[in-house]
């Protein structure tokens, strides 16, 4: 909410009247006028809002609880208050008797660059009132309506009045909203349950658009994924599909100017389901398939096309024929990315967090660059800003994806060879699988000093206590739990199963959020 300093600042900056600014004011300051009821064909209810720190009364689930989470979570809307004291409204029944009537509006929107009433009917109700009160009420085109002794009252005052319905509701949008809601809510970022934060966006970044199915075939947590989205830390377009069930059709990058510099996969019915095989927007030496056979861009010029096939036969096409074809899915566009995307996912989910979050921070000063709305940022030395383009750029010319030249590797460095003797090793392996994973469940120093002796007796290298836990942490908490406790104590590090076929193990942990 706006406080004292920022409310003044706001009239000030709209040039509001005096007079304006105290019935604004006492909106304000004031408890809503009445109390909503239900009744037939509608359920009433209470939103807490977090962004005006009261509950706001709605009288319908259908329109007015929908308008509620637009404007919870609509950065334009600064304030919002339901029932607002009433206003005096004055015009001609259908009989052409002058009437004047006291009105409550659903709510008074403050917007960043206007305020006013905003009042939510259906369209079924609407139709009836046009005809009961057509000077009240009337349509202006399909879909749209207007009160016209409101706007005259609103107009008067330097506000505006809107007549809204459920045809001006983005359902894709308010499902989304209701779906995060659990994470908007979460009092403090530590309160969100991210743990491959960087990895996440590192892999956002590496394929700007990845899929979320993508990303949850990848085993990354599905909570993590949505708080993300929630602190905006991934851009995802709310309107476009239903996070809950249409993962593949959700595509997820680091910011929306991302989202919108980078060119688009073309649209098919067959998008990503064969093969892994991603169609993109053809580029100078991209791998084309035509009718079964291979064909390689050599030339892609304003008007023309020119295709070579391995029997080096060149073809020249229209951009128009060329575009169409790819459009009907008679031509696919290979991108060379997806020869080795697997390892490339690999590489990043294998980096340490902290390498990731280093290349995340270069990627965000060198990204503005790359894509042409920025020059070289000033803040960073510019040998360093050079060097990881450079990076970016060999990475892209070698790999496929840019981002993998700006990961510093600092858990590679230095010499990664272990320094005790097979004997050792071998002596660990045995001790940690025959003695501590067994139901007698041994702690790990009984083991350990049993493994003392035993390297001692075979005057071998004793590891360090340190470095028989980091052995001994590293096996698969699964395996391990049911040596030790037996299947029911290691349920829960079960792998988990995002699909149920005949073969999947029989199981009770709920599918999540996510359906599949």
């Amino acid at each position: 909410m706006l406080n004292s300093s920022q409310f003044r600042d706001w009239c000030l900056k709209l040039q509001l009247r005096e007079l304006t600014r105290e019935q604004i004011q006492q909106i304000r300051s004031s408890p809503p006028s009445r109390r909503v009821q239900s009744r037939r064909g509608n359920v009433s209810g209470r939103y807490p809002s977090q962004k005006m720190g009261v509950t706001i009364q709605f009288e319908s689930h259908h329109h007015e609880l929908a308008g509620i989470y637009s404007m919870e979570y609509d950065s334009e809307v600064l304030e919002y208050y339901d029932q607002p004291p009433a206003i005096k409204l004055s015009y001609k029944s259908a009989s052409g008797r002058q009437i004047r009537v006291r009105h409550t509006p659903d709510f008074f929107v403050i917007r960043q660059e206007r305020a006013g009433w905003e009042e939510w009917k259906t369209t079924q109700e609407l139709t009836q009132l046009t005809v009961k009160m057509p000077n009240r009420y009337q349509q202006v085109e399909p879909g749209q309506w207007q009160c016209p002794p409101g706007e005259d009252y609103a107009k008067a005052m330097g506000l505006y009045y809107l007549v809204r319905t459920e045809t001006e509701i983005d359902w894709y949008l308010q499902r989304n909203l209701y779906f995060l809601e659990d994470y908007f809510r979460a009092s403090t970022e530590s309160d969100l349950p991210i743990s491959n934060q960087e990895k996440i966006m590192g892999l956002v970044a590496t394929e700007p658009g990845i899929t979320l199915s993508k990303l949850l075939e990848l085993q990354f947590n599905s909570d993590e994924i949505y708080s993300l989205i929630a602190t905006k830390k991934l851009y995802v377009d709310l309107s476009a599909a239903d996070l809950a069930s249409e993962a593949k059709k959700v595509q997820l990058f680091l910011s929306v100017e991302t989202a919108y510099s980078i060119p688009q996969p073309i649209k098919s019915e067959n998008f990503g389901d064969t093969n892994n095989q991603i169609l993109v927007k053809p580029d100078v030496g991209s791998q084309i398939i035509w009718d079964g056979i291979n064909w390689q861009v050599l030339n892609l010029g304003s008007t023309e096309v020119t295709l070579l096939n391995p029997p080096q036969n060149l073809i020249n096409l229209t951009i128009t024929v060329f575009e169409e074809l790819i459009s009907s899915g008679k031509i696919t566009v290979i991108s060379n990315k997806t020869q080795n995307q697997s390892e490339i996912y690999s590489e990043i989910i294998d980096a340490s967090e902290s390498d990731c979050a280093e290349a995340n921070r270069r990627y965000r000063i060198v990204a503005p660059y790359l894509i042409g709305s920025s020059p070289r940022n000033k803040n960073v030395p510019r040998s360093s800003f050079y060097r990881w383009i450079q990076s970016w750029k060999e990475a892209e010319q070698t790999k496929g994806y840019g981002y993998l030249g700006l990961l510093p590797q600092n858990s590679k460095k230095g010499n990664r060879q272990s320094k005790l003797p097979t004997l050792t090793l071998k002596l660990m392996d045995e001790y940690i699988a025959q003695d501590y994973e067994t139901y007698k469940q041994k702690g790990k120093r009984a083991v350990y000093g049993a493994l003392v002796n035993a390297c001692q007796q075979q005057n071998t290298t004793v590891p360090s206590y340190k470095t028989f836990l980091k052995f001994c942490n590293s096996r698969p908490d699964y395996e391990q739990t049911k040596k030790r406790q037996g299947s029911r104590a290691a349920y829960k590090y079960e792998p988990f199963y995002w699909e149920l076929e005949f073969t999947t193990p029989r199981h009770g942990d709920r599918l999540g959020l996510f359906a599949i």
